[in-house]
């Protein structure tokens, strides 16, 4: 297991750790409140325990529990336990939430940030950061998809060329975000050859490249028939809509709704780049 792979496991552990405490108190404390008041104590003769029974606190007005009364014995007994299960889930919350916020922050990544930087510039820190990632991952060199003389073009926001308008509004907004992003760099899809995804983005967090399709004919049946089957074939190769893939559509009547790329880009926390 890599280490990426071993950080994301512990952080899903914690997570589903956490998810199961915060039922389980909520669970505890619902119960507790349903319970009888009052002390138990418990006193073995042989192989058998007997069990008294006190309201209020002293070591006055034990009460015996006789045989017929111990479901009454178990009420208490069990709230007793869920008091105590209640207290230390709060404890290993706390705990837990220590934990992920070092996961999160990864302190040992900072030690690069934090040397000087006559010092950075001769040292191999354990792990690259993102501004080195970002730097290496936008000078990537490749052959772009030529554009047609007879093709419209349309500028964004940086004076890149991109073939639509909605695209231009999609990178625009990106930029807004401090998404960085690579316009229609190649992707080799086993079954359908080399795609050129109109958006590559860059997930800092799990260190991927996220892809994003617009379809933006959409109501066109050979376009729309296309379009599916590539998407198809974009999951047969790993990359899962909702994961590595984003998909957008329009139609002549149906245009694209701004209000859902806005949603898209806020959940894409993990692509934003802070350098």
């Amino acid at each position: 297991m890599s280490l990426k792979d071993s950080s994301e496991a512990g952080l899903d552990y914690i997570r589903a750790r956490r998810d199961f405490l915060t039922k389980v108190i909520k669970q505890k404390e619902l119960s507790i409140r349903r319970a009888p008041t009052g002390r138990l104590k418990g006193t073995s003769h042989g192989r058998k325990w007997q069990y008294c029974y006190k309201e209020g606190p002293g070591n006055a007005g034990w009460h015996y529990i006789r045989k017929k009364d111990m479901g009454f014995a178990g009420k208490i007994a069990q709230r007793i336990y869920d008091e105590k299960v209640v207290e230390l889930s709060r404890l290993e919350l706390k705990a837990l939430a220590r934990l992920e916020k070092l996961y999160l922050e990864r302190p040992v990544d900072q030690a690069y940030a934090a040397l000087p930087a006559s010092l950075r510039q001769i040292v191999t820190p354990v792990r690259q950061t993102d501004e080195q990632i970002y730097a290496r991952w936008m000078g990537q060199k490749f052959e772009k998809k030529p554009f047609f003389d007879d093709e419209n073009i349309f500028l964004s926001a940086n004076r890149e060329k991109m073939r639509s308008k909605t695209e231009v509004i999609i990178a625009d907004m990106m930029l807004r975000h401090n998404i960085p992003y690579i316009y229609e760099k190649p992707l080799m899809l086993k079954g359908l050859g080399i795609v050129y995804p109109d958006f590559t983005l860059y997930d800092f967090e799990h260190q991927r490249e996220i892809y994003w399709e617009h379809f933006g004919l959409f109501d066109d049946r050979y376009y729309r028939e296309n379009a599916l089957s590539k998407i198809t074939t974009y999951q047969n190769n790993g990359y899962f809509l909702g994961d590595q893939l984003i998909i957008t559509f329009e139609t002549a009547r149906q245009p694209l709704k701004i209000s859902y790329v806005e949603n898209e880009l806020q959940r894409l926390k993990c692509c934003v780049y802070r350098g």
